[in-house]
């Protein structure tokens, strides 16, 4: 199975690009898995008639995963991610998820997948289809807006970063500004990425859109359709091995804007990647500087749960993956037998876990998290401690938003705010 992924900037037209090209596919013979990897949930439209299908983000809220994979026009499969609610969740991890389900399920005689991915971002979940592993090509869609470029740009740096492989086929140029066409020409000059084609604007786009069906199929006689034909081509000749895919090449910040400023790109040095591997830290609660690659590891939500677990009366929850608790919960009991043993006494481990997974931080932690407190009150506790075991920004908790949801619950609970000077600390 060829892997191919359509990159670029949002609204450049990547939706209306890919699905044309897996229904030019579809036609000439090959077997096409047709993957939407955009909240918005849009890229399959023009292939099931013009209505959404079932998303995966439909089946994490508990209607099962089947039917996630469903059949379009000319038997195309199609695969649409979806997305949290906005404001909740990780749409990231959703499509992580999703491309993992993909690859577990999709169906034995798929000749070629193409996955349309949200291009303005290019980390977490959405690098997920440029990797090593999960592409053969890649197509950059750009017009002749220089943010587009500069989007494309941005691509490149991620491809280079997390493939390192030669798998970029080329740019589609979807013409807004036939005057500003040089900057495309320059950009593609600079970096190394051959055009593949050009797709002029044209009426029939928004006839076909309005119809719930590609351009391909309803319009096969127009000059825009002998424009996707001709980048269909250029698929196929890279299934086939006839066209040789590129490294990825990405220019600097100072090209770029050489390239916006309509000069000729005299910085050919690409953007610095870190390469070095270095542990050097500063203790900013000692004032000390630790060289060299020996780490200390620290957990500020493990020192959290070892003094507020002191509180024989109150319930720490946890709120993170279950491993973090295990741990807090291990170091506990193990730190207890080793008192009982000295002549102490064995100390209870009232700790509690929202149980956050891949899953859960796609739809919304808050469920998890309310059901983790809820458990604690329903135990008998009236003082619930709650430790997120990230920082916001990594697991999107808003535990104070939460805890204010829940109302009167009976008890006491109390969300404890990370420490940034805890957090920059080996000891923390």
């Amino acid at each position: 199975m060829y892997k191919l992924a359509v990159y670029g900037k949002g609204g450049i037209g990547k939706s209306s690009i890919s699905s044309n090209l897996s229904y030019i596919l579809s036609e000439r013979g090959m077997k096409v898995l047709h993957v939407g990897c955009d909240p918005k949930h849009d890229s399959t439209r023009l292939l099931t008639g013009g209505v959404p299908q079932r998303t995966f983000m439909d089946s994490f809220s508990g209607r099962g995963e089947g039917d996630v994979i469903e059949s379009g026009t000319n038997g195309i499969y199609c695969v649409e991610c979806g997305g949290a609610e906005p404001g909740i969740g990780c749409a990231g991890k959703g499509m992580a998820a999703m491309l993992d389900y993909v690859e577990r399920n999709t169906p034995d005689d798929t000749d070629v997948r193409v996955c349309d991915v949200l291009g303005d971002v290019v980390c977490g979940g959405f690098s997920v289809p440029m990797r090593r592993d999960n592409v053969d090509g890649i197509i950059l869609v750009v017009s002749e807006e220089f943010m587009s470029i500069y989007a494309a740009n941005n691509i490149l740096r991620g491809i280079r970063n997390l493939n390192g492989g030669r798998c970029v086929l080329g740019m589609v140029l979807n013409s807004r500004d036939p005057e500003g066409r040089s900057r495309v020409e320059a950009f593609s000059e600079a970096a190394g990425v051959r055009i593949l084609g050009e797709i002029s604007r044209s009426a029939v786009f928004s006839k076909a859109e309005g119809a719930g069906k590609t351009v391909s199929e309803l319009f096969p006689d127009s000059p825009a359709y002998k424009q996707l034909a001709h980048i269909a081509d250029m698929v196929c000749d890279a299934v086939s091995g006839r066209l040789e895919p590129l490294s990825a090449s990405p220019l600097s910040d100072k090209a770029m804007m050489q390239i916006a400023a309509g000069q000729p790109v005299t910085d050919r040095d690409p953007p610095a990647v870190r390469t070095d591997c270095s542990f050097d830290s500063f203790d900013s609660e000692r004032a000390i500087t630790y060289k060299g690659d020996y780490v200390m590891p620290a957990c500020t939500s493990h020192g959290a749960a070892e003094a507020l677990l002191a509180i024989e009366d109150a319930a720490v929850v946890m709120h993170g993956a279950d491993n973090c608790a295990f741990l807090d919960e291990y170091a506990w009991t193990r730190e207890s037998y080793w008192q009982g043993f000295s002549g102490g006494r064995r100390r209870t481990c009232n700790l509690y876990s929202s149980g956050l997974d891949g899953r859960k931080a796609f739809a919304g932690e808050r469920e998890a998290l309310k059901a983790a407190i809820t458990e604690a009150v329903e135990d008998g506790f009236r003082y619930v401690f709650v430790v997120p075991t990230c920082t916001s920004e990594i697991i999107g908790a808003d535990i104070d938003g939460c805890i204010a949801d829940l109302g009167d619950v009976g008890a006491k609970v109390v969300g404890v705010p990370e420490d940034d000077r805890f957090l920059a600390s080996k000891f923390g």
